[in-house]
């Protein structure tokens, strides 16, 4: 697939990009080489390929959830600078 230089202009326009002509056209040719690569991948047969997410095999790092008892209110606010009743206080975030 031949990109050609207009296209680049008009890509660099939208990117807000302000290209000379020396640079249009070797974005241009760099372009086409990124595209015709692409077209040489889509050749390739991957129906039998596995789907990876890693490159390497990972297994799921996280434990099940499960239902647990919450720590007890009196507990949770021990440590706070500054409990009120069944509250933490905090400053105020504006």
């Amino acid at each position: 697939m031949k990109v050609t230089e207009k296209e680049v202009a008009y890509i660099s326009s939208l990117a807000r990009l302000q290209l000379g002509e020396d640079e249009t056209r070797t974005m241009a040719a760099h372009m086409s080489r990124i595209l015709e690569y692409i077209e040489k991948l889509n050749s390739v047969n991957t129906s039998t390929a596995r789907s990876t997410f890693h490159a390497m095999e990972k297994t799921n790092a996280f434990r099940d959830d499960e239902v647990q008892e919450s720590l007890p209110t009196q507990e949770a606010l021990r440590n706070s600078p500054a409990p009120h009743s069944d509250f933490f206080i905090v400053p105020k975030v504006l």
